[in-house]
């Protein structure tokens, strides 16, 4: 699939319903970062899959890893670089997310043996990304279980050498649904940004 430049993009913008672009340039097809490699993305979400025990459709790429460049609307059109820039990973499970998100709420208050990163990241999760659809296990080390795990999957990339070198960052969202949401939220940023109507 031939990417768009961030010129096409913008055009995309308008002249294509923001829920087209997600599904026809975000979501699907192998991502700009493994193009021209693209068993390593078969790789990459079978890893993924297999130590989080989802299913290998529920694992994709967004961000510049996924299109080429950022669709971060204060840094839109930067390129993604293989040195420098992260791959963004999704990963969607319902099961996973509701244990996490209980486990939040049931903390209650209490943040008694969290260290200040995670008391902070609770306090993000509460007041936005679970309602948004999201968790970011990585910054709930101690509140969630799914935490360790989360660490040695994404860790565990690097023991193979074809991913060794991807910084990679990931979230884990509730339903496909909620990811559409999230990368809309984005694009009406980027059309702020642009002023298109």
């Amino acid at each position: 699939m031939p990417w768009p430049s961030k010129d096409e993009f913008i055009e995309l913008l308008r002249t294509r319903t923001p829920l087209d672009i997600v599904n026809e340039y975000l979501l699907t097809g192998t991502p700009f970062a493994f193009e021209a490699e693209p068993q390593n993305y078969d790789l990459f979400r079978s890893v993924l899959a297999n130590a989080l025990r989802v299913q290998q459709n529920d694992v994709t790429v967004v961000g510049s890893g996924r299109i080429g460049f950022s669709l971060d609307p204060s840094r839109y059109g930067n390129p993604y670089s293989p040195t420098t820039s992260d791959i963004d990973t999704v990963i969607v499970n319902a099961e996973l997310f509701d244990i996490a998100w209980h486990q939040l709420c049931s903390r209650g208050r209490s943040q008694l043996g969290l260290n200040w990163k995670a008391r902070r990241a609770l306090e993000d999760h509460r007041k936005g990304n679970v309602f948004y659809g999201y968790i970011e296990p990585d910054r709930l080390t101690g509140a969630v279980t799914i935490s360790p795990t989360w660490f040695r999957t994404f860790r565990g990339l690097a023991r193979r050498p074809e991913l060794a070198q991807l910084e990679v960052q990931g979230r884990l969202y509730r339903t496909w649904d909620h990811v559409r949401y999230h990368q809309i939220y984005s694009l009406a940023g980027i059309k702020t940004r642009f002023r298109i109507q």
